[in-house]
């Protein structure tokens, strides 16, 4: 299960599904059935810890100005208030899997197999929308 690579804070969450998840088995266990399912192997990240909340970055703290400036606008939308609850569910211990999902029809086969795992708060991230797919 690959898991927090160190990268620069996620900027936009366009064809993403979004999860929040309990703990780490059933991280690894929705990982292994999404890589059974055809997403390609290595794509499914799962953050945790000071590193997702380094990748979250809901506030622009650690990015540059540029994060600074996207973080503000995002701030007063619904994604704004997504990259909160994400950064809270990190705060608290739990995982938060990332999938990109760049053709309609993975979406629903990608947060199908996250709901019968237990993920909650899932969110499904289009260039122009956002599909809560569950609470």
């Amino acid at each position: 299960m690959k898991t927090n690579r160190y990268e620069q804070p996620t900027m936009s969450l366009t064809n993403r599904v979004l999860a929040v998840v309990d703990d780490v088995r059933v991280a690894r266990e929705a990982i292994r059935q999404l890589d059974a399912s055809g997403v390609p192997e290595g794509h499914v990240d799962t953050l945790s810890g000071d590193v997702g909340l380094h990748r979250i970055d809901a506030h622009g703290t650690y990015g540059g100005r540029l994060t600074r400036f996207v973080r503000a606008v995002q701030s007063v939308s619904i994604e704004g208030e997504h990259l909160r609850r994400y950064e809270a569910e990190l705060e608290q211990g739990r995982l938060v899997v990332d999938v990109p999902v760049l053709h309609a029809w993975n979406r629903q086969r990608v947060v199908d197999i996250l709901r019968a795992q237990g993920a909650h708060f899932i969110n499904a991230y289009g260039q122009w929308t956002i599909e809560p797919m569950a609470a």
